[in-house]
């Protein structure tokens, strides 16, 4: 089963990965706009990393075609602390 994790490589995507992985998942991707990996330590060889924000429908549309997912697990999310020094941005990301 295909399944694409957005926020895949913060803490809660990362741990998710992780369980997927473990229980036999083979066709994991993280849909990603970090650039931080750290939290994947581990999980890199099993996931294939999928770029960019969910800001852009285009963004969004590349990564279900390339991976045809079976599941999404939505976890994608701007920080508390960006999103108070720019609430529009926010809620309006390209």
């Amino acid at each position: 089963m295909a399944c694409l994790i957005t926020g895949g490589t913060g803490f809660v995507g990362a741990e998710i990965i992780r369980m997927l992985r473990d229980s036999g998942h083979t066709r994991l991707y993280a849909f990603q706009r970090s650039q931080s990996f750290n939290r994947l330590e581990g999980s890199s060889n099993d996931v294939e990393i999928l770029r960019g924000d969910l800001g852009g429908f285009s963004h969004v549309l590349e990564a279900e075609k390339k991976a045809q997912p079976d599941v999404i697990y939505h976890l994608g999310a701007m920080l508390s602390t960006p999103s108070e020094a720019d609430p529009s941005g926010a809620m309006r990301r390209t």
